[in-house]
């Protein structure tokens, strides 16, 4: 688990939660110009940063809670993209 959450007075259920990197994906496009960078026409370090510019990080995020009685369980997860 990354983290545990609970209320600052030290009552309540601890929350767990894990943030796992899943992969990078495309960031959606500001110009509706989906122009892919052609690695041939440019040097590997201009590319790279190019590329770099185009690609956002992935990330989910699983939290998992119990209830105070211990007899409930609550797992929610999401996904989300990191945009710069």
């Amino acid at each position: 688990p990354t983290g545990i959450l609970k209320q600052e007075d030290g009552a309540g259920t601890p929350v767990r939660i894990l943030v796992e990197f899943l992969c990078f994906v495309k960031k959606p496009s500001k110009n509706q110009n989906d122009a892919v960078i052609d690695s041939e026409e440019n040097s590997a370090s201009v590319a790279t940063d190019a590329l770099n510019a185009q690609l956002a990080p992935l990330f989910r995020l699983t939290a998992v809670a119990e209830g105070d009685a211990k007899r409930s369980h609550v797992v929610v997860q999401t996904t989300f993209r990191l945009e710069k």
